[in-house]
Protein backbone atom coordinates (compact mmCIF):
# COMPACT_ATOMS: atom_id res chain seq x y z
CA UNK A 1 0.00 0.00 0.00
CA UNK A 2 1.13 3.50 -0.75
CA UNK A 3 0.80 6.39 1.68
CA UNK A 4 -2.30 7.63 -0.14
CA UNK A 5 -4.05 4.26 0.38
CA UNK A 6 -3.75 3.16 -3.24
CA UNK A 7 -2.37 -0.27 -3.98
CA UNK A 8 1.32 -0.27 -4.87
CA UNK A 9 2.09 -1.19 -8.48
CA UNK A 10 3.04 -4.77 -9.16
CA UNK A 11 6.70 -5.30 -9.86
CA UNK A 12 7.43 -5.74 -13.58
CA UNK A 13 7.77 -9.56 -13.48
CA UNK A 14 4.47 -9.97 -11.60
CA UNK A 15 2.66 -7.53 -13.92
CA UNK A 16 4.08 -9.32 -16.96
CA UNK A 17 3.03 -12.70 -15.57
CA UNK A 18 -0.52 -11.45 -14.93
CA UNK A 19 -0.78 -10.26 -18.54
CA UNK A 20 0.64 -13.52 -19.90
CA UNK A 21 -1.75 -15.55 -17.73
CA UNK A 22 -4.81 -13.73 -19.09
CA UNK A 23 -3.59 -14.17 -22.66
CA UNK A 24 -2.98 -17.89 -22.14
CA UNK A 25 -6.00 -18.80 -20.00
CA UNK A 26 -8.61 -16.80 -21.88
CA UNK A 27 -7.30 -17.12 -25.44
CA UNK A 28 -10.11 -17.73 -27.91
CA UNK A 29 -8.36 -20.79 -29.28
CA UNK A 30 -9.85 -22.68 -26.33
CA UNK A 31 -13.39 -21.94 -27.58
CA UNK A 32 -15.35 -25.11 -28.49
CA UNK A 33 -15.81 -23.87 -32.07
CA UNK A 34 -12.06 -23.48 -32.54
CA UNK A 35 -11.44 -26.89 -30.96
CA UNK A 36 -13.87 -28.53 -33.39
CA UNK A 37 -12.35 -26.56 -36.28
CA UNK A 38 -8.87 -27.74 -35.35
CA UNK A 39 -10.06 -31.33 -35.15
CA UNK A 40 -11.53 -31.07 -38.66
CA UNK A 41 -15.08 -31.62 -37.40
CA UNK A 42 -16.77 -28.66 -39.11
CA UNK A 43 -18.71 -28.73 -42.34
CA UNK A 44 -18.18 -26.13 -45.03
CA UNK A 45 -21.44 -24.46 -43.95
CA UNK A 46 -20.06 -24.14 -40.44
CA UNK A 47 -16.55 -23.01 -41.41
CA UNK A 48 -17.47 -20.48 -44.12
CA UNK A 49 -19.10 -17.99 -41.69
CA UNK A 50 -15.93 -18.09 -39.57
CA UNK A 51 -13.83 -17.41 -42.67
CA UNK A 52 -16.07 -14.46 -43.62
CA UNK A 53 -15.97 -13.09 -40.07
CA UNK A 54 -12.21 -13.42 -39.90
CA UNK A 55 -11.77 -11.77 -43.29
CA UNK A 56 -13.81 -8.72 -42.34
CA UNK A 57 -12.26 -8.57 -38.88
CA UNK A 58 -8.75 -8.54 -40.35
CA UNK A 59 -9.73 -6.21 -43.19
CA UNK A 60 -10.83 -3.43 -40.82
CA UNK A 61 -7.99 -3.68 -38.32
CA UNK A 62 -5.60 -1.45 -40.33
CA UNK A 63 -8.15 1.40 -40.37
CA UNK A 64 -8.73 1.15 -36.64
CA UNK A 65 -5.02 0.88 -35.87
CA UNK A 66 -4.18 3.86 -38.09
CA UNK A 67 -6.56 5.96 -36.04
CA UNK A 68 -4.90 4.81 -32.82
CA UNK A 69 -1.40 5.47 -34.15
CA UNK A 70 -2.44 8.97 -35.22
CA UNK A 71 -3.13 9.80 -31.56
CA UNK A 72 0.45 9.04 -30.46
CA UNK A 73 2.48 12.23 -29.99
CA UNK A 74 5.85 10.48 -30.08
CA UNK A 75 7.14 9.84 -33.64
CA UNK A 76 9.42 7.06 -32.41
CA UNK A 77 6.46 5.28 -30.87
CA UNK A 78 4.45 5.65 -34.07
CA UNK A 79 7.31 4.14 -36.06
CA UNK A 80 7.75 1.28 -33.57
CA UNK A 81 4.04 0.50 -33.63
CA UNK A 82 3.46 0.94 -37.37
CA UNK A 83 3.70 -2.79 -38.06
CA UNK A 84 0.92 -3.30 -35.55
CA UNK A 85 -1.44 -1.62 -37.97
CA UNK A 86 -2.30 -5.11 -39.15
CA UNK A 87 -3.06 -6.38 -35.67
CA UNK A 88 -5.51 -5.82 -32.85
CA UNK A 89 -5.07 -2.72 -30.70
CA UNK A 90 -8.58 -1.65 -29.75
CA UNK A 91 -10.10 1.84 -29.77
CA UNK A 92 -9.45 2.78 -26.13
CA UNK A 93 -6.64 4.93 -24.62
CA UNK A 94 -3.17 3.96 -25.81
CA UNK A 95 -2.43 1.80 -22.75
CA UNK A 96 -5.72 -0.08 -23.05
CA UNK A 97 -5.44 -0.39 -26.82
CA UNK A 98 -1.94 -1.82 -26.78
CA UNK A 99 -2.70 -4.04 -23.75
CA UNK A 100 -5.66 -5.50 -25.64
CA UNK A 101 -3.29 -6.54 -28.41
CA UNK A 102 -1.53 -8.86 -25.98
CA UNK A 103 -3.89 -11.61 -27.14
CA UNK A 104 -1.02 -12.10 -29.58
CA UNK A 105 1.33 -13.38 -26.83
CA UNK A 106 0.31 -17.04 -27.25
CA UNK A 107 -0.67 -16.63 -30.91
CA UNK A 108 2.08 -18.59 -32.65
CA UNK A 109 0.99 -21.96 -31.26
CA UNK A 110 -2.73 -21.55 -31.97
CA UNK A 111 -2.09 -20.18 -35.48
CA UNK A 112 0.25 -23.10 -36.19
CA UNK A 113 -2.48 -25.50 -34.98
CA UNK A 114 -5.16 -23.75 -37.05
CA UNK A 115 -3.06 -23.73 -40.22
CA UNK A 116 -2.26 -27.42 -39.87
CA UNK A 117 -5.94 -28.16 -39.21
CA UNK A 118 -6.96 -26.35 -42.38
CA UNK A 119 -4.48 -28.29 -44.47
CA UNK A 120 -5.73 -31.74 -43.39
CA UNK A 121 -9.51 -32.07 -43.10
CA UNK A 122 -10.47 -29.06 -45.20
CA UNK A 123 -8.81 -29.79 -48.56
CA UNK A 124 -11.26 -27.47 -50.32
CA UNK A 125 -9.45 -24.45 -48.82
CA UNK A 126 -7.01 -23.21 -51.45
CA UNK A 127 -3.36 -23.29 -50.41
CA UNK A 128 -2.92 -19.60 -51.22
CA UNK A 129 -5.85 -18.89 -48.89
CA UNK A 130 -3.68 -20.09 -46.03
CA UNK A 131 -0.84 -17.67 -46.80
CA UNK A 132 -2.07 -15.16 -44.22
CA UNK A 133 -2.05 -17.77 -41.46
CA UNK A 134 1.38 -19.04 -42.43
CA UNK A 135 2.83 -15.52 -42.03
CA UNK A 136 1.08 -15.10 -38.67
CA UNK A 137 2.84 -18.15 -37.19
CA UNK A 138 5.97 -16.11 -36.53
CA UNK A 139 4.47 -12.63 -36.47
CA UNK A 140 1.84 -13.18 -33.78
CA UNK A 141 4.22 -13.89 -30.92
CA UNK A 142 6.52 -11.10 -32.10
CA UNK A 143 3.61 -8.65 -32.10
CA UNK A 144 2.71 -9.67 -28.57
CA UNK A 145 6.25 -9.26 -27.28
CA UNK A 146 6.54 -5.84 -28.97
CA UNK A 147 3.34 -4.70 -27.29
CA UNK A 148 4.51 -5.85 -23.87
CA UNK A 149 7.27 -3.23 -23.58
CA UNK A 150 5.10 -0.10 -23.91
CA UNK A 151 2.37 -1.61 -21.71
CA UNK A 152 4.89 -2.22 -18.94
CA UNK A 153 6.35 1.27 -19.39
CA UNK A 154 3.01 3.10 -19.46
CA UNK A 155 1.30 1.22 -16.62
CA UNK A 156 3.09 2.87 -13.71
CA UNK A 157 0.34 2.69 -11.08
CA UNK A 158 -1.59 -0.35 -9.87
CA UNK A 159 -4.75 1.21 -11.30
CA UNK A 160 -3.14 1.49 -14.75
CA UNK A 161 -1.80 -2.07 -14.49
CA UNK A 162 -5.23 -3.39 -13.54
CA UNK A 163 -6.73 -1.43 -16.44
CA UNK A 164 -4.24 -3.07 -18.82
CA UNK A 165 -5.10 -6.55 -17.51
CA UNK A 166 -8.81 -5.72 -17.79
CA UNK A 167 -8.40 -4.46 -21.38
CA UNK A 168 -6.71 -7.72 -22.33
CA UNK A 169 -9.42 -9.75 -20.59
CA UNK A 170 -12.11 -7.71 -22.37
CA UNK A 171 -10.46 -8.35 -25.74
CA UNK A 172 -10.40 -12.09 -24.97
CA UNK A 173 -14.11 -11.90 -24.09
CA UNK A 174 -14.89 -10.09 -27.36
CA UNK A 175 -13.04 -12.70 -29.43
CA UNK A 176 -14.83 -15.47 -27.53
CA UNK A 177 -18.22 -13.79 -28.15
CA UNK A 178 -17.44 -13.49 -31.88
CA UNK A 179 -16.89 -17.25 -31.98
CA UNK A 180 -20.15 -17.81 -30.07
CA UNK A 181 -21.96 -15.78 -32.74
CA UNK A 182 -20.26 -17.59 -35.63
CA UNK A 183 -20.96 -20.95 -34.01
CA UNK A 184 -24.65 -20.20 -33.47
CA UNK A 185 -25.06 -18.73 -36.95
CA UNK A 186 -23.15 -21.52 -38.66
CA UNK A 187 -25.04 -24.40 -37.05
CA UNK A 188 -28.55 -23.26 -37.82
Amino acid sequence: MRDDGAAAPWRTPEFTERLRAVAEERHHDRHPFNLRMHQGELTGDQLCPWIANRFHHQRHIPVKDALILARFDDPALRRARLRRIQDHDGVRPALDAVAASLTELPASGPVRTRTAAFERPYPWIAADGLAYFRTRIGQGGCDGEEALAPVRAWARTREQQERAVAALAFKCDVLWALLDAVERGGTG
